[in-house]
């Protein structure tokens, strides 16, 4: 029998909102596309992306936001030299954050 439940201590001051953070870096070549994933802790947490500090819209395809369980996706597509940048995961009063280096 295996059971679920639900306890949170609070005194684990290891992060509480990512279970899996990004990668320190990513590295994409010009006109490719690139994926940055997270896994949470809560799974119907909301999380915002931000680059250079500035939160990241939906924008036709460039950007494609996807949720799947715990996971969270940001892919980036047709990478330029623009997204050149860094990038961060922001849960309630959480973050992490990359960096993305885009190759010519």
């Amino acid at each position: 029998m295996h059971h679920h439940h639900h306890h949170s201590s609070m005194d684990e001051k290891k992060s509480t909102a990512f279970q899996k953070k990004l990668e320190p870096a990513y590295q994409v070549s010009k006109g490719h596309k690139i994926r940055l994933t997270v896994e949470l802790a809560d799974h119907d947490a909301e999380v915002k992306w931000l680059k250079n500090g500035q939160e990241i819209q939906m924008s036709g395809s460039k950007y494609i936001f996807e949720s799947i369980g715990a996971k969270r996706t940001l892919t980036i597509s047709q990478c330029s030299l623009a997204d050149d940048a860094a990038y961060q995961c922001v849960v309630g009063g959480e973050k992490c954050s990359t960096e993305l280096f885009v190759k010519e």
